[in-house]
């Protein structure tokens, strides 16, 4: 990436020998490339730019959570005249070890199937908040830090783990669907948070238990839509409020929402909007933004 990777000083990350800390920082452009051997939760609690995390560049907004493993390379860098608010929960690999007073306990293997897949994850990993989650998770992490009353550590402990289950359970990197009652309502649900990289359809409904043309026949009966259908419809409503919400390039929009091949997404994004992505920022203004579906679905 072109800057020195400069290490970080692990000391003053744990300062009391907590082996879980929160750091937050304002990113600006003159920030470091840096590289620690702990591991990182970032959350964007303001701004838009980029995690460049080795040959990876990741866009974020207010209200992305990511995943960094240690020894990871990387520098959050703010769009031009701006600056990231970034809310950093450090933790050290042995927070990683479930507690063996639990070992031959449900609790236990629930615990280790979790925290196994972070111990051995060494790529960034995203997830995108619904309703001002990961903000409270922070800040009450903060809290604690700040008054460490009489069992704070342990406090710690829950705010880390619910912030890692909820990363492994809504990132389509870390989860695979679970049989459930209503296979449809499911997909739909998977389709909404998994749309930039989801798992092939095949592999899906098998997950799932139900064969590929009954899953087809009852989804396209119960929604009107195809499956592919619907995850074209999500991929351009996202670009969409991407598009209004960012200066982000407009390729930089389509790897954001899943599509690679420009002219594929930019034959997407006019069958459902009626005008170019382009077109878009320059006509709407106040006014309300176009519905992303099909001017004929049939």
């Amino acid at each position: 990436m072109g800057s020195p990777v400069r290490p970080y000083p692990i000391e003053h990350a744990f300062a009391d020998g907590t082996p879980i800390s929160f750091h937050p920082v304002q990113a600006d452009r003159h920030f470091d490339v840096h590289t620690h051997p702990f591991h990182e939760i970032a959350y964007i609690a303001e701004g838009i730019g980029t995690l460049a995390a080795g040959r990876d560049a990741i866009p974020v907004a207010k209200g992305d959570l990511i995943f960094i493993p240690k020894d990871r390379e990387h520098v959050f860098q703010p769009q031009r005249h701006s600056t990231l608010e970034v809310l950093n929960c450090l933790f050290k690999e042995e927070v990683l070890d479930p507690p063996q007073g639990l070992s031959g306990y449900l609790i236990f293997d629930d615990m280790a199937e979790i925290t196994g897949m972070f111990r051995e994850c060494t790529d960034c990993i995203k997830v995108r908040e619904q309703a001002g989650e990961f903000a409270r998770l922070m800040y009450a992490l903060k809290l604690e830090l700040s008054w460490k009353q009489t069992g704070f550590r342990y406090k710690l402990y829950i705010y880390l783990m619910d912030m890692l289950t909820r990363i492994r359970q809504t990132s389509p990197f870390c989860s695979a669907p679970r049989p459930a009652a209503d296979p449809v309502q499911f997909a739909v649900d998977y389709i909404h948070k998994a749309y930039r990289n989801p798992m092939p359809l095949e592999e899906f409904c098998r997950s799932l238990g139900i064969s590929l043309r009954q899953f087809q026949r009852r989804f396209k009966a119960e929604t009107g839509r195809t499956y592919t259908q619907m995850l074209q419809d999500v991929r351009v409503r996202v670009s969409c409020d991407l598009l209004l919400d960012t200066d982000w390039s407009i390729q930089t929009v389509a790897q954001e929402v899943g599509l690679q091949d420009m002219k594929h997404f930019y034959r997407l994004f006019r069958e459902r909007c009626a005008m170019t992505p382009h077109e878009l920022r320059l006509q709407i203004g106040g006014e309300s933004r176009p519905s992303p579906e099909r001017r004929n679905p049939s």
